[in-house]
Order: structure tokens, then sequence, then C-alpha cells
């Protein structure tokens, strides 16, 4: 059973229900005994109210619930819980946090605590490893994930982020330690970049072009 200021859920492993007091003008008896002809039922407790289980969406705003990776200050003031404290502390089932976590910015540092990236901190580690892959020559399919991460920090990246933006935007990881990207994705995440600092294009040619500039030479023939 987890609450906060407006209502109390109950969480089973997969589903989230709002839990609700509901009163009655009519009392509730609570007996034991057995319903039959002859034999006697004794009253044990009496009820005016009954609880209420109502399936909802869960409560899930990890921007707001986690701490901010890289803000040092906020970081240091918010404690980063791990997977069974963040499970204790949100409004929703283990599968539907999991599910929320693969779909959000979360890392997860060394010691399993979570932290909130933010959009514009992976859309720069982005645009840093593609610039790595590209002045490398790796091809999308093999590219070094611990080589690459490192050379990408040391254009003011973070390993970490590389790391996770390497995975993030891959379709697998070889037993090699090779990421094979996943350039649809990739582009994607890359238009919506692109939207944030230009409302529209005059056509999808001219979106096209800036895309492909901002992928690396193999990537640019594949999405075309």
């Amino acid at each position: 059973m987890i609450g906060n200021a407006s209502y109390a859920a109950l969480c089973t492993p997969t589903e989230t229900f709002v839990v609700t007091k509901v009163e009655s003008s009519n009392s509730t008896l609570l007996m034991t005994g057995c319903l039959e002809e002859g034999k006697s039922l004794i009253i044990q407790s009496t009820s005016s109210f009954h609880w209420e289980l109502r399936l909802t969406n869960p409560l899930l705003d990890f921007r707001r619930s986690l701490p901010s990776y890289g803000d040092h200050e906020l970081s240091a003031a918010r404690c980063a819980p791990n997977l069974k404290q963040l499970e204790a502390s949100t409004q929703a089932s283990p599968a539907e946090i999991a599910r929320a976590l693969q779909s959000s910015t979360v890392i997860i540092d060394q010691d399993g605590g979570h932290f909130y990236l933010q959009e514009a901190k992976l859309h720069q580690c982005l645009d840093q490893v593609l610039m790595t892959i590209s002045l490398q020559g790796w091809p999308p399919s093999a590219i070094p994930l611990k080589a690459c991460a490192e050379i990408a920090a040391k254009h003011s990246s973070d390993v970490t982020i590389a790391a996770y933006c390497l995975k993030r935007f891959s379709h697998s990881i070889s037993s090699s330690g090779r990421v094979n990207l996943d350039v649809r994705r990739i582009t994607c995440e890359l238009a919506k970049s692109l939207f944030a600092t230009k409302k529209a294009y005059a056509s999808t040619s001219a979106l096209m072009v800036d895309l492909c500039d901002c992928l690396p030479v193999r990537q640019s023939s594949e999405l075309t």
C-alpha cells in the first residue's frame, strides 16, 4: 500500500488500484457461524463502511521523483533510490515501473542509484557519440562500446552518459562489447531535437538534408 496527499494505492506485481473508503448508512455485520436453520450466528463486529479498489493508471514522473544526473548540488541533497526503494515509494506496480524505466531516460549508476537524464543532455551526448563514430570510421553494426564512450567523453561528455546513449540507441550488444546501432531510432530522436529549434521545414527533402548532416556518412546512406 502506497499513499500520497490525495489518495492511497494498492499495487499488485502488475497493476495499480486506487483504494477508496466507501461510507454507508447501513451497518455491515461481521459474523461467525453457519447460516443454517437451528444454528446460531455470533456477531463479532459491525462496520459502516467498506474499502473499494478501482484499477487506475500509475503515478510515474521520474523527472520530478528522481535526482537529475549531472546536477551535483541536487544529487547531493537527494539520494538516488535503488530499484527496491523506487518500487516502495512509487504508486505503480513493479511491472509498470520496469516498462517506464525502459522508455524513459533514466541512468542507473554503479551503486544501483536511479537518476533522471535531461533530454538536452542526451541529445548533446548523442551528437558527440555520432561525431566520434564518424571520425573513427566505425561501421554502424560493430561499434566498440567502451572505446566509443571513452573517446566521446573527452569532448565534454560523460562516460556513463555516452555508454547509456550507445545502449539506448542500439539493436543489440555482442559478447565482444560491440553495439549495432538502431539508425531508425536515432533518426527519430534527432528529428525531435531538430524540430525543437526549427518549427517547420519547407519540404521533406530539407529535413532529410539536416538529418543526414547529423549522421555519420555510413548511416546517412542507410537513411537515404
